[in-house]
């Protein structure tokens, strides 16, 4: 037989959040990045399905934004970046955002055929120029 529904919700009461230090030598340190929250995930991979449908790239950049924002944690695991320096980290510091980027995916239990997609999606918008801020 299957968990029970309080079985499920005692695992949940147990759960911790991964993290990991990242180096970020664009920005003159480490950071530490927790997994994506589900609904971040969601919106990245409906991001990559918009542009492998021909949708506009640059909402990559908002979504690796939110990404930053809401994943780059304090010791107690709580975000400390608005939107706006998030953003700029993107516009400013690709080589940064995308070490954050690869770290949060890595933590989020992406298999090999989401790295490939995603790596895929992630090369064709990382050939055009960023022009948000």
């Amino acid at each position: 037989m299957g968990l029970t529904q309080e079985q499920i919700l005692a695992a949940l009461d147990r759960y911790e959040v991964e993290t990991r230090e990242v180096a970020v030598p664009e920005l003159g340190g480490k950071v530490l990045v927790r997994e994506m929250p589900g609904n971040l995930r969601n919106r990245l991979e409906a991001t990559y399905a918009t542009i492998r449908n021909g949708g506009d790239s640059k909402a990559l950049d908002k979504v690796t934004a939110q990404l930053i924002s809401t994943c780059v944690v304090d010791e107690a695991g709580k975000p400390y970046l608005t939107m706006d320096v998030a953003q700029r980290i993107v516009a400013k510091a690709q080589k940064a955002a995308f070490r954050i980027r690869d770290a949060v995916l890595e933590l989020s239990a992406t298999d090999e055929d989401d790295v490939e997609a995603l790596a895929e999606v992630f090369g064709d918008a990382q050939s055009e120029p960023s022009t948000s801020v």
